[in-house]
């Protein structure tokens, strides 16, 4: 038998366990867990900050876990107070 070796680079590509980095589908998520929920935008800036545990939880569901979640934080916290 012919041992394979893999890289743990190809390992996570190959399973499709890539963390998602870009901004553009990120910020997607983020705008439509806000479209999907006008009331908790509201809270937020009323200043209600636990309500943005929301909102990445909602990114983290839609992209099944793969967003990077800090940069999801970041990006979050700054699209809800525009």
């Amino acid at each position: 038998m012919i041992e394979r070796k893999c890289s743990p680079a190809s390992i996570v590509k190959e399973k499709g366990l890539e963390q998602i980095n870009d901004d553009g589908v990120i910020e997607t998520a983020i705008r439509e867990a806000m479209e999907s929920n006008p009331k908790a935008v509201q809270q937020f800036r009323e200043g209600k900050e636990g309500v943005l545990g929301y909102f990445v939880g909602a990114v983290m569901k839609a992209t099944r876990g793969k967003a990077n979640p800090a940069r999801v934080n970041e990006m979050a916290r700054r699209l809800l107070k525009d």
